[in-house]
């Protein structure tokens, strides 16, 4: 089990091809959210396990800042943190010359 921030941070930096500092790292309720920078968040469970792999993602479409957005869109109460109210995605059939396609909204 990993607990050191550097440690995590070297990782991450290498397994995803970016620069993340300390600031992008927030530990809450037992979870470790790393700010990847491209609205994508990786919710570890902390200690994180010698292998990284996130316990979920979340994204910031709505584009609030980091820490924000983990304290007042994340939801704790079950058993992963989880979006409070994720966007919904429509898919709009429509038909076009020659065939099917759709919209997704």
């Amino acid at each position: 089990m990993i607990k050191n921030y550097d440690e995590i941070i070297y990782n991450i930096n290498f397994n995803h091809q970016i620069n993340i500092s300390k600031k992008d790292l927030y530990l809450k309720n037992g979870w470790l959210f790393i700010d990847l920078k491209d609205s994508t968040i990786e919710v570890f469970k902390y200690p994180v396990t010698d292998y990284f792999a996130p316990y979920t993602h979340l994204w910031n479409i709505k584009k609030k800042p980091f820490k924000d957005f983990i304290n007042n869109e994340v939801d704790f109460s079950g058993e992963y943190p989880k979006e409070k109210n994720p966007p919904k995605i429509k898919y709009s059939p429509t038909t076009i010359a020659g065939g099917v396609g759709g919209v997704i909204k």
